[in-house]
C-alpha cells in the first residue's frame, strides 16, 4: 500500500469511528487482514471442520440413498 493510500485508508477508518454508528468498525477492519495472515501462517487446525464433516459422511451418504420419508429407521 502506498503512503497516500495508507493516509486515505486511516482517514476513512478514523472518520467512520468518530461518527455515531451501530457498527463495530475495528472488527470489520480486522477482516481485511485475514487473507494475509492465513497466507503467511496457515489456517488454524482447531477451527477446521474437516474432521467433523468426515465423521458424519457415512450418514449423509445413507440419507441420500433413502427415500427421505421416515429416513431415520432406514438409516439405522
Amino acid at each position: 500500500m502506498h503512503n497516500e493510500d495508507q493516509l486515505e485508508h486511516c482517514f476513512v477508518i478514523n472518520q467512520a469511528l468518530e461518527e455515531e454508528s451501530d457498527f463495530n468498525f475495528p472488527k470489520i477492519h480486522l477482516l481485511s487482514h485475514y487473507a494475509d495472515q492465513i497466507s503467511r501462517y496457515g489456517s488454524l487446525p482447531q477451527y477446521s471442520t474437516e474432521s467433523c464433516e468426515a465423521s458424519h459422511k457415512l450418514f449423509k451418504n445413507v440419507y441420500r440413498q433413502s427415500n427421505h420419508v421416515d429416513a431415520i429407521p432406514q438409516i439405522i
